[in-house]
C-alpha cells in the first residue's frame, strides 16, 4: 500500500508547489496601434499596385492579378494631406505635380467610426464621394499608411488600387 500512496502524494507536493509560483505580469509588447493618430499629416506616395478583383476572384495567374504602377508614372511627387482640427478630421489636399493618375482630388473626409475608424470616406470638391480602407494598421512612430481604394460597379469589386504611403 506504501507503494501506492507515494506516487499520490509525489503528485500532490508536485501541484501545490506549482501553484505557489508568481503569477508573471508581461510588460506592453509596443506601442499600441492608434489608427486615427496615424492617419493625420503629409503623405508621400511610394508605392500603387493595381488588383484586378476578377482575375484573383478566377484564380488567374499571379502575373495577371496585380501590377505594380509605380514605376509607370510619377507617384513619388504625389502628396496626400489629411488635415484635421485636433484629431477631428477637416480638408483632404491631393498635390500631385506630376500629373500621375491617382483617381482621387482635394476635398474633405472623414472616419467611418471615430473610435475605431476602418475606412476613410473622401468627399471631393466636385462631388464625388470615395472610400478609403485600411489595409494594414501602423502605429505613429511608424511613419507609415496604407490604404486601398475600391473602384466598384453596384456590389461588385473591379479594380482596388493599394496605396503605400510614407510621412513626409
Amino acid at each position: 500500500m506504501n507503494q501506492k500512496l507515494f506516487p499520490l502524494l509525489g503528485v500532490v507536493a508536485l501541484l501545490g508547489a506549482a501553484s505557489c509560483q508568481p503569477k508573471e505580469d508581461f510588460a506592453e509588447i509596443g506601442e499600441p496601434f492608434a489608427t486615427a493618430e496615424s492617419t493625420i499629416g503629409d503623405f508621400t506616395l511610394t508605392q500603387v499596385v493595381q488588383v484586378d478583383n476578377d482575375a484573383v476572384n478566377n484564380n488567374y495567374p499571379a502575373e495577371v492579378q496585380r501590377m505594380d504602377l509605380t514605376a509607370d508614372y510619377p507617384y513619388n511627387q504625389v502628396v496626400f494631406s489629411f488635415q484635421a482640427n485636433g484629431t477631428e478630421p477637416t480638408n483632404f489636399v491631393v498635390t500631385n505635380p506630376g500629373n500621375a493618375p491617382v483617381f482621387l482630388g482635394s476635398g474633405t473626409w472623414k472616419f467611418d467610426d471615430s473610435k475605431g475608424p476602418r475606412k476613410i470616406i473622401i468627399s471631393q470638391a466636385n462631388g464625388r464621394k470615395d472610400t478609403l480602407q485600411y489595409g494594414q494598421s501602423y502605429r505613429p512612430s511608424d511613419n507609415k499608411l496604407g490604404l486601398k481604394l475600391l473602384r466598384r460597379t453596384g456590389n461588385k469589386t473591379l479594380v482596388t488600387y493599394e496605396l503605400n504611403f510614407v510621412r513626409k
